[in-house]
C-alpha cells in the first residue's frame, strides 16, 4: 500500500486490526472516508498479534508523505473526526500524540492522569510514558524513528513510548476516539484479565455512530 498526499492539511488512516472486528473497522472506514480521509487496513491475517501489527502500520506510515493517524480496530471516532485532529496536529505539529485518554489502564497512572487532567488548562496533558495505543499519530521523521527501534515483544503502547527515551507525550483531554472495551482478540503480555471500564474519560463530540 502507498498513498500521495503531500500536504499536512491532508491525513490518512491506518487501521491495526484483527480479521474478526472487519465489519465494525469497515463502518470507521466509510463514515472517515465521508469525511474526505482515506483510510489503509492494517488486517492480522496470520496472528502476528497487536504490537507486530502495529509495528507494520508505523513501518508503512514511515515511508508516507503526508500525516498519517494509526487507529486500533476497537475505536470509534467522535463527529467531526478528520477535522478535529487536523486541528490538533497544527497545533502540536512535532509532537506524538495521543487523540485518547482512558480510564483504568495501566493502574499506576490513573492517579496521575486524574490530577494532570484536573489541572490541565489547554485541552491536553503531557505524560512521560505513552499510555494508550487506541489512536495516534507523529511526524514522519518519528515513525521513521520508531519504525527502527519498535520493540514487538513489548505491549504496542509501551513499545512506541519507549522508542523516544525521556520525552513526553501529548494526550488530549477530550478524546477523539471511544475505546469500545469489547473481549480482547490478543493475549496480553501481564497476564491480567481486563475487567475494568476501560472507556475515555471524556469525548470532544458524540460517537459517529
Amino acid at each position: 500500500m502507498s498513498t500521495q498526499c503531500g500536504s499536512i492539511s491532508k491525513i490518512v488512516v491506518a487501521i491495526v486490526a484483527h480479521p474478526s472486528r472487519m465489519s465494525h473497522v469497515n463502518k470507521v472506514m466509510e463514515s472517515l472516508e465521508s469525511e474526505g480521509c482515506k483510510c489503509f487496513p492494517f488486517v492480522d491475517y496470520h496472528g502476528i498479534g497487536a504490537a507486530r501489527n502495529h509495528h507494520r502500520a508505523i513501518r508503512w506510515a514511515a515511508n508516507q508523505d503526508c500525516r498519517v493517524l494509526i487507529m486500533e480496530d476497537d475505536a470509534i471516532p467522535v463527529i467531526g473526526f478528520v477535522e478535529k485532529a487536523k486541528a490538533w496536529i497544527a497545533i502540536a505539529h512535532s509532537q506524538v500524540i495521543s487523540f485518547y485518554l482512558g480510564t483504568s489502564r495501566p493502574k499506576d497512572y490513573q492517579p496521575i492522569v486524574t490530577d494532570k487532567v484536573i489541572n490541565a488548562r489547554h485541552g491536553y496533558i503531557r505524560l512521560d510514558k505513552f499510555i494508550h495505543g487506541v489512536c495516534y499519530t507523529m511526524n514522519r521523521e518519528y515513525y521513521k524513528m520508531a519504525a527502527e527501534s519498535y520493540n514487538v515483544n513489548r505491549p504496542a503502547d509501551f513499545a512506541i513510548g519507549e522508542c523516544f527515551p525521556n520525552r513526553q507525550f501529548l494526550f488530549v483531554t477530550d478524546s477523539l476516539v471511544e475505546h469500545l472495551d469489547g473481549d480482547s482478540v490478543d493475549t496480553h503480555q501481564d497476564g491480567e484479565p481486563r475487567n475494568e471500564p476501560r472507556k475515555a474519560r471524556f469525548l470532544a463530540d458524540k460517537l459517529i455512530f
